[in-house]
């Protein structure tokens, strides 16, 4: 009986941390959606992007795919930015041998 009740407060325990973590990124994410400034108009201002940072010997391949999903309509902006290797952000560095690719972020939409 004991060892029923601790793994249940144990279980608990996880459910909450969890439900601590998804406020975090919720949280995180409403930022981000007020600090857009993207003029939809003008076709400037600040969006979100999503990074992925992939090997270089990819990249011809990678970029074959991403303008297939462009060309068909899948993309929420046609704009891609490439960032090269030994590239260091505040949030970012992009190690050598590596090539950055960010994509406009649906949720900048949310933002607009």
């Amino acid at each position: 009986m004991m060892d029923a009740l601790l793994l249940s407060l144990g279980s608990m325990n996880s459910k909450m941390r969890l439900l601590g973590q998804a406020g975090f990124i919720i949280t995180k994410i409403e930022k981000l959606i007020y600090d857009t400034t993207f003029d939809l108009k003008t076709g400037q201002g600040r969006v979100i992007t999503n990074t992925s940072i992939i090997d270089k010997d990819d990249f011809d391949r990678t970029m074959e795919i991403l303008s297939d999903v462009v060309n068909n309509g899948f993309s929420i902006s046609p704009y891609i930015k490439i960032i090269d290797e030994d590239t260091v952000t505040s949030d970012l560095k992009i190690q050598p041998g590596k090539v950055g690719i960010a994509t406009m972020c649906s949720i900048t939409i949310d933002g607009y």
